[in-house]
């Protein structure tokens, strides 16, 4: 007996689909982060001899990731996290890309992305993978259906082979 009734079962709804649920959960995820960013100052400092890197997000600069590299950066190791609430700022839809360096330093950068600009990035290839997987599944199954009936029943004109 077959797995299922139908040789070739219809394709599944979209709900029923894993990359589906893991782009709805990284989504949710980046859509938290930035209503995070709104409410509390938070990131992690690494400073290692030659380079400083910060990496965070914060009231200050809602709605942005920042990352701040000083490639020339003098002092022992040092790692640090921090984490501080603060008063909200809401401010849903900064640029979404800036980069500046420091007066002090020219070597400095300071680099900005907005929230809404990173869920973007990920939500158009997400979709256009959806979107080509639901079109080949069901290409997939139209051309099964046909190759069955084309299997399971006669052409015009022509006869069924009589067995003796």
């Amino acid at each position: 007996m077959p797995l299922h009734p139908h040789p070739c079962p219809r394709p599944r709804p979209l709900y029923r689909w894993k990359s589906f649920w893991l782009g709805v959960l990284v989504t949710g995820f980046l859509a938290w982060l930035g209503w995070r960013s709104m409410h509390y100052d938070e990131g992690f400092f690494v400073r290692v001899p030659g380079i400083a890197w910060e990496a965070g997000h914060g009231p200050a600069l809602p709605g942005l990731v920042r990352m701040e590299i000083e490639p020339y950066s003098t002092g022992s190791s040092t790692f640090i996290a921090y984490s501080e609430g603060q008063d909200p700022a809401y401010h849903w839809f900064p640029p979404a890309f800036e980069t500046h360096t420091y007066p002090p330093s020219p070597h400095s950068r300071f680099f900005r992305f907005a929230y809404w600009f990173l869920i973007l990035l990920f939500l158009v290839p997400w979709s256009a993978l959806l979107a080509w997987r639901w079109r080949r599944m069901r290409k997939l199954h139209r051309e099964s259906e046909a190759a069955l009936s084309n299997n399971s029943s006669p052409g015009p004109g022509t006869t069924q082979p009589s067995t003796p």
